[in-house]
C-alpha cells in the first residue's frame, strides 16, 4: 500500500471565556511545539512546517491499533475538540476522534479531557501522515468564526512488529515487547510511559546535583511531574549554578527603586553599573509561579519571524529574514508578543526561576527550547504566608535571539502571576484515571494567570528621572544617584474631583510644578511654593513667553509645608478643572508635568528669579481621566491665617467646607481669646505646646452634654488622657450646638499662675486641635480621639505687647465679693466672668464654735488667715492641703524669724482646728473644719469674737512633717474686718471631728519650720 502523509487532529467548537491553549505530549508534537497556533496568525494544517528545527521526529504506529493521545492544555476551557488523520499535504484522511469507535475508555464530557484513546485505520500505511488536534473556539466576539488552535504530530503508519518501533528519549524496544504492548526500556531514570515519551526533571535530589530538593508538583498529566527546587545559594537547570544571591528580600531596598504593580504585586529594581547587570525583586501574593516580561517599546511585528524555522508556519508575511527588522512599520501589539521573561515560583525557601520567552500568545518557554542558554547571572526565591518573593539579576547586554537588551529606554513590560481559578469553570480531567477534575490550576504549574493577575506598564529602568503612573496616582523623580533622588513629586486623583500634590526638593530656592500640552513653557499652568521663616508659601500661576504671572484667581490650597535637613517640601491641592479658563489647564486628559528649582524669591512681593538650571520635563505625558477614581476619598487639610495679634486655623478643609476652626485675639489686658468650633457631637480640644508632640501638653477640652457646655482645663502628661487642672485659667464667656456643629468661645492669661498645669502662651508654640472621642460627663473622663490631631503647619507666635491698642471685649463682671452678718459669712476670691477659684463660707454657734468651708482649684495647700491689722505677721492661720491622697490641716501661727520666712506651727497641745470633711471634685479642694472662737491658746491664736481681717492664701508644697513652701502669689485680704459675735447666733448641732494631725515623737516640743513667706 502506497504510504501517505497523515496528521491528526483535536479542536474545541466553543470557547466562552478564555481562548485554548493546546499542545500535543504523544505522539510529539512538532517542533517548535508552541500551543497558540491558531487559524487566524499560521498557516494550515499546523501552524509549523515539518522541519522548522531542521530535522524531524516520526513517531512509528502499528496499523489498526489503539492509540492513547495526550496533550497539554495551559488552560481549562468549555469547547469540544478533534483529532484527524492527514496525509502529508494537509488534506484529510480520516476523522479519528471524537466519532472512534474504537475509543476503549471516553471521558465523561469529551470537551475537558487531555487525552483520548482512538483507533488507526486497518489497512492504511503511510510513510509520513500527521496527527493533528485541533481545539474550537466561537464564541469570542472579536474573532471571526469558526476560531481554532492546532497542534500537529508527524508519525508514520506501517505493520511494524514491536521491535520496529521507536522510543523516545534514549529508550530501547524492550526485547519481550508484543504489537499489543509495546513497551520500551527507558534508559534515563527520569523518563517514564510505554515509549518513554513523558520525563521528569529529577528522581531524587541526586538529579538536583545536591543542591536542591526533587518535588513532585501536584499533577498527573503534566510531565515533567517532578522538577528541582534550589537551596539559596544555587538556580538554574537542576540547580547546577552557584548563586551570588542568598536572600529574596533584603533589609535594605533604599537603592531601588520600587513600582506598584498592582494591589497584590511589586517590583523593586536598580542597575548595578560596576558589573553591567540589572537586579530585580519581584513579589506577589500567590503560592504559585509568577513572572516578569519586558522588551524595547519600538520593538516591530517582525520580531515573531523568530525562531527562523517557524516564520514559514505564520500567516505574516517574512519581509525580511531577520527579526526586529524596521523595514515592517508595524508594531508589535499584544502584551505576550516577543516578551523576554523571567519566571519563577517558590517552596518556603527552595524555589526554581528561569529565563523565557515568548513569541506570541503561546505559553512562554525557557530560552533553552530556542537553542539559547540561561542569561540569569544570580538568582534566589522564597515563599512564607502566602507571598512569594523573587530576586534575580541579569546582563544588561542580550547575547541571544531570545533575550532583548535592557536600555536605557521606555520599554514594555508585562507582569503575571498564577491564578488557583481563572475566569473558567471547567477542569480538563488530566489523564484517565485523574483525580484532579476539580483541582486543574494547581500551585506551580505554569499555566493561564486569569483575566485579573496581569498587567502591563511602560518603564525605563535606567530613567535616573523615575516616572511611574497608576490610574488614580503617580510619582516623579529626578536628579537621582545613590539611592537618592534630588526632587520628587508625587499625586493622588480623589473622586471629588481635586488632585493632590507633593513636591519635595533639596533646596532653599523655590520649587514649581507645570503642566503644558507642548513640553513647551510658554501658555504653561505653573505652581510655585518655597519656606521661608518658618512659613511655607504657595502661589498660583501662569507662564507667558517666559515669566510666570500670578493669577488673579488662586486655585490651588496649601496643605502642608515644612523644611527639614534642607529639604523642602510642599503639599497643595486644586481641582483638576478649575472656573479659571485663562490661566488654569485643566488636568483633565493628558499633559507633561515640568519641574523646575529656583531661583530666589522675595516673601514679601513673591517675585521670583529665574531658574539657573532647565526644568525637568515627563518623558511622555501623564493621562488622568477623574471618572476612574470616584471610589476614593479626599482627605481634609489645614488653612492657616496669621496676624500680629489675632489668627484663624482651620482643619479638615477643602473648597471652603471646614471641619473644625480655632480664631484667636490677642487684648492689652494680657488675656487671649479664643473660638473653638467643630462640627461633631464629640469632645474638642485645643492644645499649646512648643514641640510638635502631645506630651506635656496644655490643653482645653469643650463638650455639650443635654444641652449644656463644659470647658475644662487640663494638661497632658505623656500620651494619656488629659487631667483636670488644679487650677481652672479658661473662662468660658459664651457656647452654642447648632446643627452639629458646637462652638465654645472662652479667654484665658497669657501668662498663668499655674506653672504646672498651663503653657505660657507669650513667644511662639504649636497648637494643637483634636477632635474626640467619647466623653463622662460627671466624671469629665475623655476616650481617646480616634484620628490623629491636626497641628499647626507652622509656629504661632503671640507677643501682647505689639496689641496695645486692642482692648478685650465686656465679656462680663470680674470681682471678688464679700458678704457677712454676726452668725456667718461669705468671700469669694480670684472670680472671673462668674467662674471663682476660691470660697471661703462660716457659721458661727451661740456655744461659741465656728464652722468653717475652705475651697480652691488647685493642688496645693490652702490657708485661712485672722489679723488684726492687715499684716500677716502675728496672723493666726489654718492650713490645709491633700498629702499622699489623705487630707491634712493644721493650726498655725505667723511670725517672722530673722531668715524674713513667716511661719510656726502651734504645738500638738494647743491645735484647735479639727477636720470635719473633706474632697476633691474636678480638681477643686475643699475643706471642712471647726474651731472655738475663742481658744484656750492666748499666744497663738486669735480670738474670732470681734472684728478681723481675713487672709486667703494658696502655696506652694505641702511636705511630710508639716514643712509648706511659699505661696506662689500674694494672698488676698478681705476689703473690711468682719464681725462675729457669737451670743447671737443660733445653738450647734452635734459635729464629729474627722481628723486631727498626729506629731507622733514631737509631743513635747514645738516644730519650727520655713513657710509662708509674703512679700508686704
Amino acid at each position: 500500500m502506497k504510504a501517505i502523509g497523515l496528521l491528526f487532529v483535536i479542536g474545541t467548537f466553543t470557547s466562552y471565556l478564555v481562548d485554548g491553549h493546546i499542545r500535543l505530549t504523544y505522539p510529539k508534537a512538532r517542533q517548535y511545539d508552541f500551543d497558540f497556533l491558531t487559524n487566524l496568525t499560521t498557516k494550515s494544517p499546523c501552524g509549523m512546517p515539518e522541519n522548522a528545527m531542521k530535522t524531524t521526529f516520526k513517531t512509528k504506529l502499528i496499523t489498526g491499533s489503539n492509540v492513547v493521545v495526550t496533550w497539554h492544555m495551559a488552560l481549562s476551557d468549555c469547547g469540544d475538540f478533534k483529532i484527524q488523520l492527514l496525509f502529508l499535504n494537509g488534506s484529510i484522511a480520516y476523522e479519528l476522534a471524537p466519532n472512534s469507535n474504537a475509543n476503549s475508555n471516553p471521558a465523561k464530557n469529551i470537551s475537558i479531557v487531555q487525552n483520548y484513546t482512538i483507533s488507526l485505520p486497518k489497512d492504511f500505511s503511510c510513510q509520513h501522515c500527521i496527527i493533528r488536534l485541533i481545539h474550537y473556539g466561537a464564541d469570542r466576539n472579536f474573532y471571526p468564526s469558526p476560531y481554532s488552535v492546532w497542534s500537529c504530530a508527524d508519525v508514520e503508519i506501517a505493520k511494524f512488529s514491536c521491535h520496529e518501533l521507536n522510543c523516545y528519549n534514549d529508550g530501547i524496544i524492550n526485547h519481550h515487547c508484543t504489537n499489543n504492548l509495546p513497551l520500551c526500556f527507558c534508559t534515563n531514570n527520569t523518563a517514564t510511559g510505554e515509549r518513554c515519551q513523558y520525563q521528569y526533571e529529577c528522581q531524587n535530589e541526586a538529579d538536583c546535583n545536591n543542591n536542591g530538593r526533587c518535588l513532585i508538583i501536584n499533577q498527573n498529566y503534566n510531565y515533567p511531574l517532578k522538577q528541582c527546587y534550589c537551596l539559596p545559594g544555587f538556580y538554574g537547570y537542576k540547580c547546577s549554578k552557584v548563586s551570588s544571591l542568598t536572600v529574596a528580600m533584603p533589609d535594605d531596598v533604599s537603592k531601588h527603586t520600587y513600582s506598584e504593580l498592582d494591589s497584590n504585586s511589586r517590583i523593586w529594581y536598580k542597575i548595578i553599573r560596576q558589573s553591567n547587570e540589572i537586579e530585580v525583586i519581584h513579589q506577589a501574593k500567590t503560592m504559585s509561579w509568577l513572572g516578569l516580561g519586558w522588551r524595547p517599546r519600538e520593538l516591530k511585528q517582525s520580531c515573531q519571524l523568530f525562531p527562523a524555522g517557524a516564520a514559514q508556519g505564520l500567516l505574516i508575511s517574512p519581509i525580511n529574514s531577520q527579526p526586529n527588522s524596521q523595514t515592517d512599520n508595524k508594531r508589535v501589539n499584544h502584551s505576550m508578543d516577543c516578551m523576554d521573561m523571567v519566571i519563577g515560583s517558590a517552596r518556603g525557601n527552595l524555589f526554581r526561576l528561569f529565563d523565557y520567552y515568548s513569541r506570541d500568545r503561546s505559553s512562554p518557554r525557557e530560552d533553552s527550547f530556542y537553542q539559547g542558554s540561561d542569561s540569569l547571572t544570580a538568582a534566589v526565591g522564597i515563599e512564607i504566608n502566602g507571598i512569594t518573593t523573587l530576586r534575580w539579576r541579569r546582563n544588561l547586554v542580550a547575547n541571544e535571539s531570545s533575550d532583548h537588551n535592557i536600555t536605557n529606554s521606555i520599554m514594555d513590560i508585562i507582569y503575571a502571576y498564577d491564578a488557583k481559578l481563572p475566569q473558567s469553570l471547567q477542569f480538563p480531567s488530566g489523564s484517565q484515571s485523574s483525580p484532579r477534575q476539580d483541582n486543574y490550576y494547581d500551585l506551580d504549574e505554569l499555566k493561564y494567570h486569569g483575566m485579573t493577575n496581569r498587567g502591563r506598564l511602560s518603564l525605563n529602568f535606567f530613567d535616573d528621572a523615575r516616572l511611574h503612573t497608576s490610574a488614580c496616582s503617580g510619582s516623579w523623580s529626578t536628579q537621582c544617584g545613590s539611592g537618592e533622588c534630588l526632587n520628587q513629586l508625587t499625586w493622588q486623583i480623589y473622586g471629588d474631583g481635586t488632585i493632590h500634590f507633593e513636591m519635595a526638593s533639596k533646596t532653599n530656592k523655590w520649587i514649581a510644578l507645570g503642566i503644558s500640552h507642548d513640553k513647551k513653557m510658554n501658555a504653561s499652568d505653573a505652581i510655585v511654593g518655597w519656606y521661608a521663616y518658618n512659613k511655607p508659601t504657595i502661589t498660583d500661576r501662569y507662564i507667558i513667553n517666559t515669566i510666570p504671572i500670578i493669577d488673579i484667581q488662586d486655585n490651588v490650597y496649601l496643605i502642608n509645608g515644612s523644611q527639614i535637613n534642607g529639604i523642602t517640601t510642599l503639599s497643595f491641592a486644586r481641582n483638576l478643572t478649575t472656573t479659571d479658563r485663562i490661566s488654569d489647564i485643566s488636568l483633565q486628559g493628558c499633559h507633561y508635568f515640568f519641574y523646575g528649582v529656583g531661583g530666589d524669591f522675595d516673601p514679601g512681593t513673591k517675585i521670583i528669579s529665574k531658574h539657573p538650571t532647565i526644568p525637568h520635563i515627563t518623558s511622555r505625558k501623564i493621562c488622568i481621566n477623574g471618572s476612574q477614581c470616584l471610589q476614593h476619598k479626599a482627605p481634609k487639610f489645614e488653612k492657616l491665617t496669621l496676624k500680629a495679634c489675632s489668627g484663624q486655623w482651620r482643619t479638615g478643609c477643602f473648597n471652603g467646607d471646614c471641619q473644625s476652626r480655632v480664631n484667636w485675639n490677642v487684648y492689652n489686658d494680657g488675656t487671649i481669646h479664643f473660638q473653638m468650633k467643630s462640627k461633631t457631637d464629640k469632645w474638642v480640644a485645643l492644645g499649646f505646646s512648643y514641640q510638635e508632640k502631645m506630651p506635656n501638653t496644655d490643653a482645653i477640652v469643650g463638650w455639650y452634654y443635654n444641652s449644656t457646655p463644659t470647658l475644662m482645663d487640663s494638661f497632658i502628661d505623656g500620651y494619656k488622657t488629659p487631667k483636670v487642672d488644679a487650677i481652672n485659667d479658661a473662662y468660658l464667656i459664651n457656647s452654642s450646638n447648632i446643627n452639629g456643629e458646637v462652638t465654645f468661645n472662652f479667654y484665658r492669661h497669657i501668662i498663668t499662675g499655674d506653672s504646672q498645669g498651663d503653657t505660657i502662651l507669650f513667644g511662639c508654640n504649636h497648637f494643637f486641635l483634636a477632635v474626640g472621642g467619647d466623653f463622662n460627663p460627671d466624671t469629665g473622663i475623655l476616650s481617646k480621639h480616634p484620628l490623629k490631631p491636626s497641628i499647626t503647619s507652622e509656629i504661632i507666635c503671640i507677643f501682647p505687647s505689639i496689641c496695645s491698642d486692642d482692648i478685650p471685649p465686656d465679656v462680663g463682671a470680674r470681682k471678688d465679693s464679700l458678704v457677712f452678718d454676726n452668725c456667718s459669712g461669705s468671700w469669694i476670691t480670684g472670680c472671673d466672668i462668674g467662674i471663682c477659684q476660691n470660697q471661703l463660707n462660716w457659721k458661727v454657734y451661740k456655744d461659741g464654735r465656728i464652722e468653717i468651708t475652705m475651697a480652691s482649684r488647685t493642688d496645693r495647700w490652702i490657708a485661712m488667715g485672722i489679723s488684726d491689722d492687715r499684716h500677716m505677721n502675728n496672723s493666726d492661720a489654718i492650713v490645709a492641703s491633700f498629702l499622699n491622697d489623705a487630707p491634712t490641716i493644721y493650726d498655725r501661727y505667723l511670725t517672722v524669724n530673722t531668715s524674713n520666712h513667716y511661719a510656726q506651727m502651734d504645738s500638738q497641745y494647743n491645735q484647735n482646728v479639727f477636720l470635719i470633711s473633706s474632697s476633691i471634685i474636678d480638681g477643686r479642694a475643699t475643706f471642712r473644719f471647726y474651731r472655738n472662737v475663742t481658744t484656750n491658746d492666748t499666744e497663738t491664736d486669735i480670738s474670732l469674737e470681734g472684728c478681723h481681717y481675713f487672709f486667703f492664701g494658696i502655696g506652694g508644697v505641702f511636705r511630710p512633717g508639716g514643712e509648706i513652701t511659699k505661696h506662689w502669689s500674694t494672698p488676698f485680704i478681705s476689703s473690711q474686718k468682719i464681725c462675729i459675735t457669737s451670743s447671737q447666733c443660733l445653738d450647734s448641732p452635734h459635729v464629729n471631728a474627722a481628723h486631727r494631725p498626729d506629731y507622733g515623737n514631737y509631743k513635747l516640743i514645738t516644730l519650727i519650720v520655713a513657710a509662708l513667706v509674703v512679700l508686704l
